[in-house]
């Protein structure tokens, strides 16, 4: 199993964490909740299609030591970075995360500076919906409806708007989300199968479906649950 971990401690010695020998190149830049679709790329690859590396910029943080270091610098200078700028020249598939404020890892085109500009033009650029700081549990009603609200919006500005339709009708009788941060293996699952019917194609097997249900990354991490969020919001869970 493909842990933050791993991903990080790579990605801090080499640039960034890599998978499989594959002639299409996959690049996957997004938190510590893109590792599942890391995972379930490596394992659905049977056929080594692809190449699959991973960034998290917010990874830069750290060095090799894993001692607190000036974030700005160094993103700054991996805009010389060849193992960077060759990573972005040659990927075919971009999975993504949304970023407006980590300098080269902008995804917007719009921003004054972003990762197109450092030589990433790819064939597929995928956008992942976020669940990041969506305070539910725990909070008063309006607040948690507004946090609701906030997600079903991101939703809309990602290449799966029909998360927000499959959220709102399974939120409440699936545990989709771990913490504010974290979402659970219903959420991830959802994503990816609508991420191979429309771009990868991949033939995946019940086997492999079974296989990864049994894998829940955040699983370990569970919010509380208080019966007053279960009456607020008449969970099944």
């Amino acid at each position: 199993m493909i842990s933050t971990v791993d991903t990080k401690q790579e990605q801090l010695a080499n640039g960034y964490f890599k998978r499989g020998s594959g002639p299409e190149k996959i690049l996957v830049i997004g938190s510590c909740r893109s590792v599942p679709y890391l995972e379930y790329l490596v394992r659905a690859d049977k056929a080594n299609r692809f190449t699959i590396c991973f960034i998290d910029p917010f990874s830069w943080h750290w060095n090799e030591r894993d001692e607190f270091i000036n974030f700005e610098e160094k993103i700054n200078s991996l805009e010389t970075d060849q193992r960077i700028l060759e990573l972005l020249a040659s990927t075919n598939i971009y999975l993504h995360e949304y970023y407006d404020s980590f300098g080269m890892w902008n995804s917007s085109k719009e921003a004054e500076k972003n990762i197109y500009q450092f030589g990433l033009n790819p064939t597929l650029d995928i956008c992942i919906p976020n669940f990041n700081n969506i305070h539910i549990l725990g909070q008063p009603i309006e607040e948690g409806e507004a946090a609701l609200e906030k997600f079903y919006h991101i939703c809309q500005q990602t290449s799966f708007p029909e998360m927000e339709w499959y959220f709102r009708g399974n939120w409440r009788s699936k545990r989709m989300f771990w913490t504010h941060n974290h979402v659970s293996n219903y959420f991830t699952m959802f994503i990816f199968n609508r991420l191979n019917e429309r771009f990868l194609h991949l033939p995946l097997t019940d086997e492999f479906w079974n296989d990864i249900a049994e894998w829940d990354l955040f699983a370990n991490t569970p919010q509380p649950v208080s019966d007053e969020d279960r009456a607020n919001y008449q969970l099944k869970w």
